[in-house]
């Protein structure tokens, strides 16, 4: 799993500090959020864990606690990642981290566009290739400036088009 910090995503100004804060005090109240909204945000949107892992019966059980919690309050809206931060701030599942460039959060980052490697790019020295994209929120829908004019949204379909079409090295 990724936690969302980078060094990238300190320009963007967003952040779910706000959201995951919220969301902790209003169904597990101040105190848990006082500690909970201490830690990173854990994007979820790219993980792995075996089959027989028991995250999977905790994260199904936290999740049922969190939408019994929620019952009360229906101004509350928390994404599945809420309670698998709660169960990694519990210390009851171990994360090993990705790194951004392995679940690249556009809404926090827009990738630097590289045509003529054909590759999608930190947008910050050292500029390293990013291995997957991840769109989430407003960046599902935006279009994004390309160095040679116009617009693309960084869809797969548009991407690997855009690409195709390139001059290589």
């Amino acid at each position: 799993m990724h936690p969302e910090r980078d060094p990238n995503y300190v320009l963007s100004g967003e952040g779910s500090r706000y959201y995951l804060n919220s969301t902790y005090t209003a169904i597990c109240g101040a105190e848990e959020a006082a500690h909970g909204s201490t830690f990173t945000d854990i994007n979820s949107g790219v993980f792995a864990a075996a089959a027989s892992s028991p995250l999977w019966r905790l994260w199904k059980a936290a999740l049922e606690d969190m939408r019994e919690r929620a019952r009360v309050r229906d101004d509350v809206y928390f994404s599945d990642q809420i309670p698998l931060h709660r169960l990694i701030v519990s210390g009851q599942v171990s994360l090993a981290p990705l790194r951004a460039v392995n679940n690249w959060l556009v809404f926090f980052a827009t990738p630097a566009i590289n045509l003529q490697r054909r590759r999608l790019l930190a947008p910050s020295y050292p500029f390293e290739e990013i291995n997957i994209i991840h769109l989430v929120g407003t960046s599902k829908i935006a279009r994004f400036r390309l160095p040679t004019g116009g617009d693309i949204s960084l869809r797969y379909r548009e991407i690997k088009a855009l690409f195709a079409g390139a001059a290589g090295p």
